[in-house]
């Protein structure tokens, strides 16, 4: 059950714990990086109980690796919104330069 939980997939503890270590909270590209190798240990342990005909595991990471995947599309989704917001800070501080 630890082995399990420590896993760096993103629902788990494992995750967390990544997470909480190395990513600032500004910093959505590590996290994206977390969250990418969230997704292929995924894969990988689906096809290690695939080889050994272990259902029950298979959905149980298939169903870990939806929850990364929609995760990652939130990440980059969150990531998008605060480069326009960057933008509209860099445009408006120009904007209150040029008026000065």
């Amino acid at each position: 059950m630890i082995a399990f939980n420590i896993l760096p997939v993103y629902p788990l503890d494992g995750y967390r714990i990544i997470k909480d270590l190395f990513v600032n909270k500004e910093n959505v590209l590590i996290d994206e990086i977390i969250n990418y190798v969230g997704i292929i240990v995924s894969i990988l342990l689906i096809i290690f109980f695939y080889m050994y005909r272990l259902i029950g595991f298979i959905f149980i990471f298939s169903s870990l690796l939806i929850l990364n995947i929609v995760h990652l599309l939130k990440l980059k989704k969150r990531k998008k919104v605060f480069q326009q917001i960057m933008m509209y800070d860099i445009l408006n501080l120009r904007y209150n330069n040029s008026e000065n």
